[in-house]
C-alpha cells in the first residue's frame, strides 16, 4: 500500500507515515525495517515478544472460562501460532530501522493488554536501533475498537502535531 500510494498524483511521498496500532504495530514495524522508503513509522500501544504478548492476552480472555487452566493453555496456544505463523519479531526489526527513518511510539500507562516486559523490550530495541525515537506514554488504558473514543481522539490529535499537521506545529 505504501509503495502503491508513493506513485499517486497529488501524494507527497515524503509525508507519508506507516501506521501499526497494538497487534498490527509489529507488521508496520517489520514493513518499514524491510523497506527504507517508508521514512515515518507511528506504532500505537506497540510491542514486542509477540509470543509472550499473545499469551498473556489469551490468558486474560480465556481466564472465565478455563480457571488455573487459561494460562498454560494460553501459552500453548501462542506457541502453536508463533511456531506455524511466523509473525515478525519486533525485537529484531526495530534494531534494523535506518537513521533516516523516525518513529513515534505511543504507549498507554496503565495497559494491561500489552505486558509492560513487553514494552520494555520494543523501547531496548528501538534505543539499539538508529531510527529517530520519540516516545509518549498517554494516560489511560489500552484502546480497544470501539471502546475509547476519546483516546483514539487524542492520539490522532498527537500524531497530528508530530507530522506538523496541526497549525502552529512546526516541522516534525
Amino acid at each position: 500500500l505504501h509503495r502503491r500510494l508513493r506513485r499517486e498524483p497529488g501524494v507527497d511521498p515524503g509525508r507519508l507515515c506507516v501506521v501499526g496500532a497494538s497487534f498490527g504495530a509489529p507488521f508496520a514495524l517489520h514493513a518499514a525495517a524491510e523497506d527504507a522508503e517508508i521514512r515515518c513509522l507511528v506504532l500505537v500501544q506497540g510491542f514486542a515478544d509477540v509470543r509472550g504478548t499473545a499469551s498473556h492476552r489469551l490468558a486474560q480472555l480465556w481466564r472465565g472460562r478455563l480457571g488455573p487452566l487459561a494460562a498454560p493453555a494460553a501459552g500453548l496456544a501462542a506457541s502453536l501460532a508463533v511456531f506455524y505463523l511466523r509473525p515478525p519479531r519486533p525485537e529484531a526489526d526495530a534494531v534494523r530501522l535506518r537513521r533516516e527513518q523516525r518513529v513515534l511510539l505511543i504507549e498507554a500507562q496503565d495497559d494491561t493488554i500489552v505486558p509492560a516486559r513487553s514494552r520494555e523490550l520494543l523501547r531496548r530495541a528501538l534505543r539499539r536501533g538508529r531510527a529517530r525515537t520519540r516516545r509518549v506514554a498517554l494516560s489511560g488504558e489500552h484502546m480497544l475498537a470501539g471502546r475509547s473514543p476519546q483516546a483514539l481522539a487524542r492520539t490522532v490529535r498527537l500524531v497530528e502535531r508530530w507530522l506538523g499537521l496541526e497549525p502552529g506545529a512546526g516541522t516534525p
